[in-house]
């Protein structure tokens, strides 16, 4: 396997791609997939790193950490960078998605049986549950607009 370290000795190692599968088809190692993160920075002088992560692959990681700490067990945490945009906020905070439901439920409740409680709207950011007027037009995602300005002259 062709791991190799950075000369400071602190930093990880780095595997060859074509290593990372057979380390996960190794049969002495055992992985777990713990889940997806972003990563935000990383510091390397003071050794830590600061990330984006649902409540849940954080209590996964702390939990395999706090166990590695405890026992003779010797995880090692493997990281691979993926390819892609930054995953949209449900798949960040899963949560939002029932808060929202929730309110839309109250909305209805509200509506069947005029109460007078006041509702505080729940917004969350880049997630829409209403429909959009089709007037005009029909509502579609246009990607790679190219305009005048943006044409290189060559």
């Amino acid at each position: 396997m062709s791991c190799f370290r950075r000369d400071d000795g602190n930093s990880p190692f780095y595997l060859n791609p074509d290593d990372f599968d057979n380390l996960l088809s190794n049969e002495t190692i055992t992985s777990k997939f713990i889940g997806l993160i972003m990563v935000h920075s990383i510091n390397p002088n003071d050794h830590y790193m600061n990330i984006y992560a649902p409540d849940i692959i954080i209590n996964r990681l702390r939990k395999v950490l706090s166990t590695n700490s405890n026992q003779t067990n010797d995880y090692k945490l493997i990281m691979i960078r993926g390819e892609g945009d930054i995953p949209n906020c449900e798949m960040l905070y899963p949560e939002f998605i029932n808060k929202k439901i929730d309110y839309l439920k109250s909305i209805k409740k509200r509506k069947a049986a005029t109460t007078s409680r006041k509702l505080v709207d729940l917004k969350l950011p880049y997630i829409s549950f209403e429909t959009k007027s089709k007037v005009g037009g029909i509502w579609k995602v246009r990607k790679n607009i190219k305009r005048r300005g943006h044409h290189q002259k060559g």
